[in-house]
């Protein structure tokens, strides 16, 4: 009896008969150590380390003279802590307030807490203002020392910086009070305060003691005007064309 023996090829031998003693199966495709993938994703920019700041209305303006406090926690009687401008913040001042030159910009402030309802911030701050500048008499031209002391008073809540929606201010109508600042971000803006106050406390028209303009300049320059403004509207009348028109066909 004869035993033939199967021919059956086993799934793990090759289709073709090995001619060397070294056999690898054959990779599928997109299998294996010799497939590749290629992204063809879009490539990215990473932002620059200090974006260029956008001008317009969004742009937020960094205050010339600043000192952030925090509003809490403060003790009951209130912090006191004196706040003086540097050279360089004198300088920004006196650029933003249009003055000849700033030589001081100090002031001793309280931060106060105020009492109110739950989950509220409300602080008060007060202080006096110690101000010496060097401006411009309107009159003489001429410099004009300045020194100015002003007391501020204004408070500031938490409430005030939520939408119109989301908190409710206790204002009252006839009060002379101005309603609070906010608080942004838990801190206050001393420094922005005073800034503020002296903004105030500046007259628009710094005179010299003593300095007057005479009834006579002030008339002289009102009849110059007047003069001025009735032969420019003499000029540019119809009936100045008209009368130049008629002289032109008479020397004809």
């Amino acid at each position: 009896m004869s035993i033939r023996r199967s021919r059956r090829r086993r799934r793990d031998s090759p289709p073709w008969p090995a001619t060397s003693g070294l056999w690898r199966r054959r990779p599928t495709p997109g299998h294996g150590p010799t497939s590749r993938t290629v992204s063809r994703a879009t490539p990215t920019r990473s932002p620059p380390p200090n974006p260029p700041r956008r001008k317009g209305l969004a742009m937020t303006v960094a205050p010339e003279f600043s000192r952030p406090l925090p509003a809490e926690p403060l003790p009951p009687r209130g912090r006191t802590l004196t706040v003086e401008a540097d050279a360089d913040e004198r300088a920004a001042l006196a650029d933003r307030f249009d003055l000849d030159r700033l030589d001081r910009f100090a002031a001793t402030v309280t931060l106060r807490p105020l009492g109110g309802r739950r989950g509220v911030v409300r602080v008060e701050l007060t202080g006096t203002l110690e101000v010496e500048a060097l401006r411009t008499c309107v009159v003489t031209l001429k410099p004009l020392p300045c020194t100015i002391t002003e007391s501020l008073m204004r408070r500031f809540s938490s409430a005030a910086d939520d939408g119109p929606g989301d908190a409710e201010l206790d204002i009252d109508p006839d009060s002379d009070e101005d309603p609070p600042d906010p608080i942004v971000d838990g801190l206050i803006d001393v420094g922005e305060a005073l800034a503020e106050a002296f903004g105030l406390a500046l007259d628009p028209h710094p005179r010299a003691p003593g300095a007057e303009i005479s009834d006579e300049a002030l008339s002289a320059g009102a009849l110059g005007s007047d003069s001025a403004s009735e032969s420019e509207s003499a000029a540019s009348s119809p009936f100045a064309a008209l009368a130049g028109l008629g002289s032109a066909r008479r020397n004809r």
